[in-house]
């Protein structure tokens, strides 16, 4: 069944039958699928996919430190068997250290230097909500 979705979402987006506004973008051009396109940052894909590659840089992180998303400056989205995401952002050190219970919201960033620590970086997210599946594929950070 997911198969058939994925294709028939396909021939609707090709054809213009459904457009961007529903996925949040700003634009009123339809989104077709394999064509990287702007989304608004603030969409709740582009919200869901920054969880999911913050959740992976810090999983492979050695800092002792969370990290956690300051500012996304660009999101794209490219529809292919299932959403792609493509974020650039701002992420930083928090006061929050790994392996103990947390919250995002009660993580404030460090301040203090040489503790606090910025870094741009581009993550590219895959999401197949029908299989309930997601994998960051790129995660480079400076």
């Amino acid at each position: 069944m997911g198969t058939m979705l994925g294709v028939l979402l396909s021939v609707l987006f090709t054809f213009g039958l459904i457009h961007s506004d529903g996925i949040g973008r700003t634009e009123k051009t339809p989104i077709g699928p394999g064509v990287p396109r702007d989304i608004n940052t603030t969409d709740s894909g582009v919200q869901n996919a920054t969880l999911i590659a913050i959740y992976g840089y810090n999983n492979q992180s050695n800092d002792i430190f969370l990290f956690k998303v300051h500012r996304i400056h660009k999101a794209q989205l490219q529809i292919v068997a299932g959403l792609k995401y493509f974020l650039n952002v701002d992420i930083g050190r928090t006061v929050c250290r790994k392996g103990k219970p947390y919250n995002f919201k009660n993580c404030s960033f460090e301040t203090r230097p040489p503790l606090n620590k910025r870094l741009t970086c581009h993550f590219e997210v895959w999401i197949a909500s029908w299989k309930q599946s997601w994998k960051v594929i790129a995660l480079n950070c400076q």
